[in-house]
């Protein structure tokens, strides 16, 4: 699900004080040996720049990786950095494992963590395996797990931020602490405020991490009272919309409903890190009780208003809340030990206006209710096994495209006049989403330059010069429409990155390639303008590139005679 996601207690109104030693030495989880002197870390950027300067790239490797096959990971990972920091502070001790026929519960073992997602749990224990194959007995599990949920917020399209370094793995974990440190679905304003405090954390910090739900999904049980009985009233909660009240009525009914069924915390665009998530606050929208008091409380109504309108002030702020909350409690510590799975998660959607196949975010949506663009998802854990199909989809939802084509010739017309025109070459049609970066900028510049989809006439080889290589030209042309699907039978291009963003984003683009390349073999037509490109496709050869794509999987080039 996502941070601050998590459910009530089933069967206790409190839970028996345990406390776990590990005793286990063959735990995967070892930031330095027992008999190393002990000192309290000092978080840095370079804490590893010289016994691991890799690190960041194996982490990356690894998140990358498991955001294509499964991108319920980010969620997952997400909130488990946020379950870790919370209780005991930022030590990685979520990610222990009780002995096999053990009385003592570990915090992961709490009713509050026992919806903890196996993904989260999978990513950290690839992560380590990777690292301590180039690092052995150096890097931490605590530091890898705040890699890690980093990269899941970039990959899910928020902002990229630098991570400090030098936390210690705890060696202690207690079922008992957790309760009193976690924030549940149906907390008050004032109960989480305290909370937070307690970690040395501000209202606005608690506003801005709270972002975090702009992705993940919560069960029905987290807001089920607010759809029949809110606060024993017998009625639902009168500070949700009616249309989101309907359409989880339907997915949840009171009494005898699937237990595995869940609904996004963001139900306008469910599955990028944006700013909705207070959008939908303000529009009666939030999924749980505590998330929508955000809006009703005088104390942070401003600050939900405010990054509401901003989407760059809440990654700014989102980027700082989470460098603080990344520092609380951090210590030394030695053995971790974890246990892991394999699952993943299928949807089943109802649509209010009839069904349709809608594949996305590793979750194959079959039908799916619709009002005011809101989504509400239907889920049951299978084995991993989702067709390709499926997870081509998403991989590839958050990158910049470009679709390009070999030409003999191409030419761009704006009101009857020829604005660009080039000879044999390459031209570019390059689609900008929302969340794109100079990171996915670079990316398509480089490859497109790169691509060898030229025959060299010495060697007789089809597929062997780039562009570049064989002193040829480049007309780009920006194309938002590469970044719209269609509600029902009109066109929708909510995704793409807006005009008055996208202008100097794709200006910057031009002028990578100019930078890159002959300046005078770049062209480009004219933003915003109605434009008629004309072109000759030779081959024909088209071929499609999205950014967040790995080389070895870019689209094959297809060539018909």
């Amino acid at each position: 699900m996502s941070v601050l996601y998590i459910p009530p207690s089933f069967l206790f109104t409190y839970l028996l004080v345990f406390s776990l030693t590990l005793l286990n030495t063959s735990s995967t989880c070892l930031a330095i040996t027992t008999n190393a002197t002990r000192r309290q870390p000092q978080l840095s950027i370079d804490y590893y720049a010289k016994s691991c300067s890799q690190l960041e790239q194996l982490v990356g490797s690894v998140t990358l990786e498991q955001y294509k096959e499964a991108p319920v990971s980010g969620p997952a990972t997400i909130r488990l950095f946020f379950h870790d920091c919370f209780v005991a502070g930022c030590d990685g001790s979520i990610l222990i494992s009780a002995k096999p026929g053990s009385k003592l519960l570990a915090e992961k073992d709490a009713e509050d963590n026992k919806d903890l997602r196996v993904e989260g749990f999978e990513v950290i224990r690839k992560a380590k395996a990777l690292v301590e194959s180039k690092c052995p007995g150096v890097v931490s599990c605590a530091d890898i797990l705040a890699i890690a949920a980093r990269d899941f917020v970039h990959l899910a399209g928020g902002p990229y931020y630098q991570v400090k370094k030098g936390r210690w793995d705890g060696k202690l974990s207690m079922a008992s602490r957790v309760p009193s440190n976690i924030p549940r679905a149906n907390s008050t304003i004032d109960q989480i405020i305290k909370l937070f405090n307690s970690k040395g954390l501000t209202i606005e910090d608690l506003v801005v991490l709270s972002g975090a739900h702009t992705i993940g999904f919560a069960h029905c049980k987290q807001f089920l009272s607010r759809l029949y009985n809110y606060h024993g009233t017998k009625q639902p909660d009168s500070g949700i919309d009616p249309r989101l009240l309907k359409a989880l009525r339907m997915s949840c009914p009171q009494f005898g409903g699937n237990v595995d069924i869940v609904a996004p915390f963001d139900v306008t665009t469910p599955f990028l890190f944006d700013h909705a998530y207070y959008e939908n606050l303000e529009a009666k929208l939030g999924l749980l009780a505590s998330d929508q008091a955000l809006f009703l409380d005088p104390r942070t109504k401003p600050i939900v208003q405010s990054l509401a309108q901003d989407k760059q002030k809440f990654f700014q702020a989102f980027s700082a809340a989470m460098d603080k909350m990344g520092s609380i409690g951090v210590k030394t510590g030695t053995r971790l030990e974890m246990v892991t799975n394999n699952t993943n998660i299928i949807c089943h959607v109802s649509k209010f206006d009839g069904k349709m196949n809608f594949n996305h975010w590793n979750i194959q949506m079959d039908t799916f209710f619709k009002a005011r663009d809101l989504y509400i998802c239907v889920t049951n854990e299978v084995p991993k096994g989702a067709n390709d199909y499926t997870k081509r989809r998403y991989s590839n939802a958050l990158a910049m495209r470009a679709v390009v084509q070999r030409v003999t010739s191409a030419s761009v017309d704006v009101e009857g006049r020829i604005v660009s025109e080039i000879g044999p070459g390459l031209l570019a049609l390059v689609g900008i989403h929302d969340s794109d970066t100079d990171s996915d900028a670079d990316y398509i510049c480089r490859k497109v330059l790169n691509m060898r989809l030229f025959p060299n006439d010495i060697s007789g080889k089809g597929w062997d010069l780039n562009v570049m290589q064989r002193n040829y030209e480049v007309l780009l042309v920006s194309q938002f429409t590469l970044y719209g699907f269609l509600k029902g039978n009109k066109p929708d291009f909510h995704v793409a990155m807006p005009p008055q963003r996208a202008k100097p984003f794709y200006a910057s683009l031009v002028h990578k390639f100019r930078q890159s390349y002959n300046p005078d073999a770049i062209k480009d037509g004219v933003f915003g303008a109605m434009m008629k490109v004309n072109l000759i496709n030779d081959g024909p050869v088209t071929m499609q590139l999205d950014s967040l794509q790995s080389p070895k999987n870019t689209t094959e080039v297809v060539e018909e005679s």
